[in-house]
């Protein structure tokens, strides 16, 4: 599947949305999986720029373009594929055809599959299902 993921990602100006936990594993991996990949970070933090300028994460763990502050939803138009952490509330502030482009860890997820998959949500009680079902 990571390679399904990372031939979907290869060649394609990439941004990805929050730069929560989600949206750094997301970074991670396609540093991993797609170490040519043209990728810019956006976060509308503005302290997020400080955070990882002063840690001197910014180089070694992002390695890519980032914007940070009110301005990090402009350019959408300017991607191929928008990653977008779940944290993110677009609605109806972009057109169909940003919308069109834009996916999620857990959407690659699904869309690259190759066996059946049993989701569980909700608040309380993941953990005793999820050992239910597997056992």
């Amino acid at each position: 599947m990571r390679d399904k993921i990372a031939d979907f990602l290869h060649n394609k100006k990439i941004l990805i949305l929050g730069l929560g936990r989600e949206g750094r594993s997301t970074l991670d991996f396609i540093k991993r999986s797609v170490p040519c990949a043209d990728v810019t970070v956006a976060d509308g933090d503005p302290n997020m720029a400080h955070e990882y300028l002063c840690s001197g994460a910014f180089s070694e763990t992002l390695g890519c373009r980032a914007v940070f502050g009110p301005s990090y939803l402009e350019g959408l138009q300017d991607y191929d594929v928008i990653i977008k952490s779940p944290g993110i509330a677009l609605k109806d502030s972009v057109g169909p055809d940003i919308k069109a482009r834009i996916t999620s860890q857990t959407d690659l997820f699904l869309r690259f599959r190759t066996c059946r998959v049993i989701g569980v949500t909700g608040t309380k009680g993941k953990s005793t299902t999820s050992s239910l079902i597997y056992h």
